[in-house]
């Protein structure tokens, strides 16, 4: 008798059926016999690698229905509970890991886990749930994924972990998905006064094709992920562009950079980005671009055109 329980009986006699995804020309056709473009279009399973590091996909054609949204997520459930069959990749949904039913209701898949889920190394948690959540985000039907624990909310130190989809796990979409890495960062919110800068110190699971300057920034769009401390600029901001040069990192936003958040200056919010920024080695400076444009003026009060360097007496002292 099956260690995990389901709402629906899910069919134990699937298979994993996979092949490993090899890098080629867009033109050629690998060992799967299929193009560069079938592999990028393929259905994927996300695996852990076996060091606990990082994530690392295989190809895997469904034997279910794609359209058949129920058949599908069960046959998912059996893969990702199943060992892959290679020693360097370890399937997330086994060991301790005891899933106890599921649902779909519009669109939101929940998973609800056994108690011992939040047992586990955080950082291979993290992993784990990214790995889990790729691979259920390519389900038609699936728009999101909440995860449970004996009924309750993941939480993040005090708040749920709310909805995930692919896009919550840092993914270069121009790029080939094939290995995710973990990393601490360090980035600089505001305080809840508006008046300083705090740090906030926060582990990613990332694509390992983006660059670190393009994952701060973009982490630091996202917003904290803890009541200790403010948003600083505005999340619909879009990155167009990232390159590091001479030790100056060049980045360009969309114009919503431009619209200040409530309650925070434009010295505030201009210092946060230049404060993450330089906390990576290699960047010492930070020349900022507004649709290509550095002759602005950012809140009115500061102009782009030339390069920041960071301003440490803007933390909380």
């Amino acid at each position: 008798m099956s260690r995990r329980t389901h709402s629906k009986s899910i069919p134990l006699r699937l298979l994993i059926c996979v092949m490993v995804l090899a890098f080629c020309a867009a033109s050629c056709t690998n060992a799967s016999g299929r193009t560069g473009a079938e592999e990028e279009d393929a259905f994927r399973i996300y695996y852990v690698n076996a060091e606990e590091s990082g994530l690392v996909s295989e190809v895997y054609t469904p034997e279910s229905d794609p359209g058949d949204t129920t058949a599908m997520i069960e046959e998912v459930i059996t893969v990702l509970q199943t060992s892959a069959g290679r020693m360097e990749y370890e399937a997330p949904m086994t060991g301790d890991i005891v899933l106890r039913e599921y649902r779909l209701e519009e669109g939101l898949l929940t998973l609800d886990f056994d108690v011992r889920y939040l047992d586990r190394d955080p950082v291979t948690e993290i992993l784990d749930r990214a790995a889990i959540v790729r691979t259920f985000s390519q389900i038609e039907g699936v728009d999101g994924v909440i995860f449970l624990v004996a009924g309750a909310a993941l939480m993040h130190g005090e708040i749920p972990v709310g909805v995930m989809t692919a896009d919550t796990f840092i993914y270069n979409a121009g790029s080939e998905i094939n290995t995710y890495d973990k990393v601490r960062i360090l980035l600089h919110f505001a305080d809840p006064s508006g008046e300083s800068l705090i740090p906030v110190y926060r582990t990613v699971v990332y694509n390992s094709n983006m660059s670190m300057e393009r994952l701060v920034a973009e982490q630091l769009l996202v917003g904290p992920n803890t009541e200790e401390a403010q948003a600083t600029l505005s999340p619909n901001t879009k990155i167009t562009n990232v390159t590091v040069q001479d030790n100056t990192c060049y980045i360009d936003f969309s114009e919503e950079f431009l619209s200040l958040l409530p309650g925070i200056s434009p010295e505030l919010a201009l210092y946060s980005l230049v404060n993450s920024l330089t906390e990576l080695y290699g960047v010492e400076r930070v020349q900022i671009s507004v649709g290509g444009q550095s002759g602005l003026l950012f809140g009115n009060l500061i102009p782009l055109d030339a390069p920041f360097s960071a301003n440490p007496s803007l933390l909380r002292q």
